[in-house]
């Protein structure tokens, strides 16, 4: 069986397939801005924890 990315992006009205713009974003959220947001302010907090033991 094989997962339909299309369907899950997109919403059916009146027969056309439109962006589903929640889905975009919520995945664009979850996979790419928010791990960079968690990157950075671990990268942070490392960089403090470092000038505090010297």
């Amino acid at each position: 069986m094989r997962y339909d990315w299309i369907s899950e992006f997109s919403i059916n009205r009146a027969g056309h397939l439109m962006p589903n713009w929640f889905a975009i974003f919520g995945m664009v959220f979850g996979f790419v801005i928010l791990p960079l947001i968690l990157f950075w302010l671990t990268r942070r907090e490392r960089a403090e924890n470092d000038e505090r033991v010297k």
